[in-house]
């Protein structure tokens, strides 16, 4: 029994951490009894078991002593014992305790990240109903109340801007006016959701009705008793076949809008001048070559739009309608404008796109309330400084001009969202231009732009970057900062490399580089990995690095006319792609990794070096369209290929 014993209370001793400790020996039996109880005390039992059975051979020993202290000693360990495996089940509990607790914080945690993927979905679900809809100067899109089952007017915002109270609409249209049903009778309600009674029929016109849409009817002639009708305010005559408009017009004095668009009008009547209260005239697509003077006494109005027609020239009168915040002039054969353009200063949109405008006066400065500016396809040759004072300008498109070079001021522009100066003939941009850092737009494709200033870096808004077909041979590394770009577009430039800050644009779907000289990709370029499309032809790559396979939501590339010889294994990991072009490459064989491309729908290896194509290949289940033309494709290789694909439209 000692003999287990001791061993056992040893490996107890050690697990406990007690070591043996051994004081001076006793030369009789009651030092070692007094030993054995000090050791006990100090719960040194080891010590107190080694000396209780040496204890056991003295002369005088006392056998009682010795078993009522070997009890203790055994009773001291057992409640060692009992004490250590309570601390144990106590910590065991705690353990346990922590664990639900930090479980329950991770059940918690994955249920914000379940509602905020759910709100986030939500989101996303309304924004893409939201996208759907047609919004009315960006504001005005019509929506249904299931409860209520009536029409109203929201914002992009879901804010109600028009009450739900209509039976039937449709949306607000370029005439401004949104058509709905109260009962059984037709309104055209404006923005501010003013009602007007509405007749689209001579026969329904009564001395209630406040609007007249007699668009579209083939009139030659505007009936005579529409001039009866004096209560009117707004009359539609757009789409017609009228070539004149009588001097009866002087009678609808009452009206504030007033559609004769898509006519062959060449004049107006005198009398157009007594319609005091039109605040909305639009005269589009006819065939004015000016307009009486009579046109300016027109003070209330607002809007005017006097598009496509054949007019060389403004009259200074124009500067008296100073309450017009819309003027359209595009599409006539304007080849300057007055001075007095810029006592229009509540103007918030011109457009004056497809003219024959070689400048603009130093007064278009003067209209501090504009917001958009088109002046797209004139021959525009130089910017006045004075254009640093539209301060408020959000929209300016100039593309399609000769500008060679663009004002410093141009930066002071500073509530810029879209700059398009696409198709000119810029060599350089002005530092400055990186002081509009609220642009999300910069088109500057088809310029003789040499180089990007490092100020490009301070566009840190910016969503589109166009620079395709310029002289770019090289992009500073500013261009890193851009880290908001969805689209960059950089083809038919002279680049040779690319900077690795070009991986910091995180956010990248759109990248296209087709049409330069790059030798290589940075390996940064795998760090891309939102992206979606990738041009890469017309350059000399001769090879691909691994990292072309961190791109697995890539659903379009474009490797046509390299210098390929190879693919990596790694192209097999872009799961999700649909098109892959290899056209006019060195291929002389593709991975078996090709094989799990399994969403590729075309495939386009023309003009390579191919004489087989892995058995993997017939793993494509969804390939629709595989073009092998110029490769050395044997008949026998040819018909394994047909087995493999055997839903696949094939041209050898």
């Amino acid at each position: 029994m000692k003999k287990i014993l001791f061993p056992l209370l040893l490996l107890f001793c050690f697990l406990l951490g007690t070591p043996s400790v051994f004081g001076q020996q006793c030369s009789d039996y009651d030092c070692v009894i007094k030993k054995v109880k000090r050791f006990i005390a100090d719960k040194k039992y080891t010590d107190a078991f080694d000396n209780l059975e040496s204890a056991d051979g003295y002369p005088a020993k006392k056998t009682d002593e010795i078993s009522l202290l070997r009890k203790q000693l055994f009773a001291a360990i057992e409640k060692e014992k009992n004490e250590a495996k309570k601390a144990r089940t106590e910590a065991e509990k705690a353990k346990d305790e922590a664990k639900r607790a930090l479980m329950q914080v991770e059940i918690e945690k994955q249920t914000a990240v379940a509602e905020k993927n759910k709100a986030q979905a939500a989101e996303e679900k309304a924004k893409a109903v939201l996208d759907k809809i047609y919004f009315y100067e960006d504001e005005f899109g019509l929506a249904y109340d299931k409860i209520s089952r009536k029409y109203g007017f929201i914002d992009k915002n879901l804010n109600t801007q028009i009450d739900f109270r209509y039976i039937e609409a449709l949306p607000f249209d370029y005439t401004g006016f949104a058509k709905v049903t109260i009962g059984s009778t037709y309104y055209f309600i404006d923005t501010l959701g003013k009602e007007y009674k509405l007749a689209t029929d001579i026969n329904q016109l009564d001395s209630s009705i406040l609007a007249l849409d007699l668009r579209t009817k083939d009139l030659r002639q505007i009936p005579p008793s529409v001039f009866q009708q004096t209560q009117l305010q707004i009359l539609l005559l757009f789409g017609n076949q009228l070539t004149s408009l009588p001097t009866d017009i002087r009678k609808l004095d009452n009206l504030t809008s007033l559609n004769l668009r898509n006519n062959q009008l060449t004049s107006l009547p005198v009398e157009i001048g007594r319609l005091d209260k039109l605040t909305s005239l639009n005269l589009k697509n006819n065939q004015f070559t000016s307009l009486p003077v009579d046109i300016w006494k027109l003070g209330e109005l607002t809007s005017l739009n006097l598009s496509t027609n054949k007019l060389i020239s403004l009259p200074v009168e124009i500067g008296k309608l100073d309450k017009l915040t819309h003027l359209d002039l595009c599409e006539n054969q304007l080849t300057s404008l007055s001075a007095e353009i810029g006592k229009l200063d509540k103007l918030a949109f011109l457009n004056l796109r497809i003219n024959k405008l070689t400048s603009l006066p130093a007064e278009i400065g003067k209209l501090g309330n504009l917001t958009f500016l088109n002046l797209r396809m004139n021959k525009l040759t130089s910017l006045p400084a004075e254009i640093e004072h539209l301060g408020n300008l959000t929209f300016l498109d100039l593309n399609n001009n000769k500008l060679t070079s663009l004002p410093a001021e141009i930066g002071n522009l500073d509530n810029l969202i879209e700059l398009d100066l696409s198709n000119n003939q810029l060599t350089n941009l002005p530092t400055e231009i990186g002081k509009s850092n609220k642009l999300t737009h910069l088109y500057l494709g088809n310029n003789q732009l040499i180089s990007m200033p490092a100020e490009i870096g301070k566009l840190d808004k910016l969503n589109f970057l166009s620079l395709s077909n310029n002289k770019l041979t090289s992009l500073p590394t500013e261009i890193g900062k851009l880290d908001k770009l969805i689209g960059l577009y950089l083809s038919n430039n002279q680049l040779t490399s690319l900077p690795v800050e070009i991986g910091k644009l995180d956010k990248l779907i759109s990248l296209s580089l087709g049409k330069n000289q790059l030798i290589s990709l940075p390996v940064e370029i795998g760090k891309l990995n939102k992206l979606i499309e990738l041009n890469l032809n017309n350059n000399q790559l001769t090879s691909l690095s691994a990292e072309i396979g961190k791109l697995d939501k890539l659903l379009y590339l474009d490797l046509s006319d390299n210098k390929l010889t190879s693919l990596p294994a790694e192209i097999g990991k872009l799961d999700k792609l649909t098109s892959l072009s290899l056209v006019n490459n060195k291929l002389t064989s593709l991975p078996t990794k090709t094989g799990k491309l399994d969403e590729l729908t075309y495939l386009n290896l023309i003009n390579n070096q191919l004489t087989s194509l892995p058995t993997e290949i017939g793993k494509l289940n969804k390939l629709a369209s595989l073009y092998l033309s110029g490769n050395q494709i044997p008949k026998e290789e040819q018909e394994k290929i047909k087995k493999l694909l055997p839903n696949c439209k094939i041209t050898f």
